[in-house]
């Protein structure tokens, strides 16, 4: 079953938190757009959400996903940031 939620303020996304949450933590896949495209969003910590991605999008493999992180701890989790890095974030 597909929903449709258009969220255009910070309180209509307060209204849908919850439910959005619930999505995530299901392992579904959801389509999030912004003013230029549409993105396949899972939980990137549930590796069979990550498959459902690949297989949606026909994607190698061996072909990197984006992540969206909170904060640069939460990079450093992830991703190894040198001095460069470091400033741009």
């Amino acid at each position: 079953m597909a929903h449709i939620l258009k969220i255009n303020s910070n309180e209509e996304l307060n209204k849908h938190i919850e439910f959005i949450k619930k999505i995530i933590l299901e392992g579904k896949v959801f389509i999030c757009g912004t003013d230029t495209l549409y993105g396949l969003c899972v939980n990137a910590l549930d590796e069979s959400a990550l498959k459902k991605i690949y297989e949606i999008k026909k994607r190698d493999k061996n072909k990197p996903v984006s992540i969206f992180l909170r904060n640069t701890e939460d990079i450093e989790k992830y991703a190894y940031l040198d001095s460069t890095s470091r400033k741009i974030i």
